[in-house]
């Protein structure tokens, strides 16, 4: 969403975790951010409930291209399905 991408741009690296509501409803990743956000870092969550491997990775292009703002950015993904 664009409230999302705003905060992403500007950001040096990201980190992007994608995946089953495990992750959405991860609510100790504000604190995440906040602390790698020190380093230059943000930390995006683009998981969806109920999400299934396929899912994944038929919404993954959009995902990632909407997340990361910059060619040259370091990126971490962390990924689950359950």
């Amino acid at each position: 969403d664009a409230e999302e991408r705003t905060t992403t741009e500007g950001a040096k690296n990201v980190v992007l975790f994608v995946g089953s509501s495990i992750f959405r409803e991860w609510r100790e990743l504000r604190a995440f951010d906040e602390d790698w956000a020190r380093d230059g870092w943000r930390v995006k969550n683009r998981a969806f409930g109920g999400s299934t491997t396929a899912d994944v990775l038929r919404a993954f292009d959009d995902v990632a291209s909407s997340t990361v703002a910059s060619a040259d950015a370091r990126k971490i993904i962390v990924y689950y399905c359950g």
